[in-house]
């Protein structure tokens, strides 16, 4: 026909193109149910996709309203770091591996009653210290702070008497206090020094040696004493708040020297450390 793609002079030009392009028309717009002659319901359908297309992207709007993402999951706080979580137990670990090596010593020394119970003693005062010191520098900081909050044109004062509560609320304390992390090194490192060395170089023991298992948990002593020391630097060295590590540092020293240095060696007091061993 004249119809179709040809469409009297189209591409083919009627005689050609004449045959498909009445198939075009007829077979191709009954099969496909559009009606109409050649492309033009083709026109149609592009015009029904075109709402097709705008149905769809209807339908997506509306269940992104209907249905909005759920939210987002609390991230759990992270574990700190084993440098802090090491500090914070450094007490323990003193305690751990000194009892083990005067445990270790007992065959060697042979103390007496006095000598167990001296030890004893020294050890309850070095754990009452480092039960105390925390709470002294917290009720320290309370007694010499204050609650501030900065403001435009100014900082304001706010009638907070502790530093949790003022903090809780978003605002700054400021007072004086002392670092306990850096109290507890510098005292567990000094401490464990003079009880360690005590059991160092010995004489006058006769056919007695000290073991393998003695000198190896001398040599974890030592050991430990100068990672108290390291971590000590680095405390100092890059903790941003340096004052308040220099203050508990200092604190742990003075703690030192008043019981090593001078309370132990009065008669009304643990004794100094040992167990009676003589030193070379």
């Amino acid at each position: 026909g004249g119809g179709g793609f040809g469409g009297g002079g189209g591409l083919g030009g009627g005689a050609e193109w004449g045959g498909w392009g009445g198939w075009g028309c007829g077979g191709l717009s009954e099969s496909m149910g559009l009606g109409g002659s050649g492309y033009g319901a083709g026109g149609g359908y592009g015009a029904g996709g075109a709402m097709g297309l705008g149905r769809m992207g209807v339908i997506g709007l509306g269940g992104g309203v209907l249905a909005p993402p759920p939210p987002p999951r609390p991230i759990p706080p992270l574990p700190p770091p084993p440098p802090r979580r090491l500090v914070s137990s450094a007490g323990g670990w003193t305690t751990l591996l000194l009892g083990a090596l005067l445990v270790a010593a007992l065959p060697l020394a042979r103390p007496g009653v006095a000598a167990l119970l001296r030890a004893l003693g020294r050890w309850a005062v070095g754990v009452a210290l480092a039960r105390s010191a925390p709470r002294f520098f917290a009720a320290l900081e309370a007694a010499t702070g204050r609650c501030l909050s900065p403001v435009a044109g100014g900082i304001l004062l706010l009638p907070h008497g502790d530093p949790r509560s003022c903090r809780a609320e978003g605002h700054r304390w400021e007072g004086f206090g002392a670092s306990p992390q850096a109290f507890a090194l510098v005292h567990c490192g000094l401490g464990l020094a003079e009880e360690a060395g005590a059991l160092g170089p010995t004489k006058d023991l006769g056919p007695r040696r000290p073991g393998t298992a003695l000198c190896l948990l001398f040599l974890l002593n030592v050991a430990l004493v100068l990672v108290w020391q390291a971590l000590l630097a680095v405390t100092l060295a890059y903790r941003h708040d340096w004052p308040r590590n220099a203050a508990g540092a200092a604190l742990g020293w003075a703690a030192w020297v008043v019981t090593y240095r001078f309370w132990y060696r009065y008669p009304c007091s643990p004794g100094p450390p040992g167990l009676g061993i003589p030193s070379a």
